[in-house]
């Protein structure tokens, strides 16, 4: 008979530029089952700009 053992994730907010090495790293994150990814966090500049 086969035990299953579920061990509970972390979830996680990942800081998201867009990048390669970033869209590596929580691809990395998710795959490995290590994590749950639950947001993606990204800076805005709110500043107009006029051409």
């Amino acid at each position: 008979m086969k035990t299953e053992t579920k061990t509970k994730k972390s979830k996680v907010v990942v800081s998201w530029t867009g990048g390669k090495d970033g869209c590596f790293a929580c691809y990395k994150a998710i795959s490995e089952g290590n994590f749950d990814v639950a947001h993606l966090f990204n800076f805005r500049d709110m500043r107009v700009f006029k051409f």
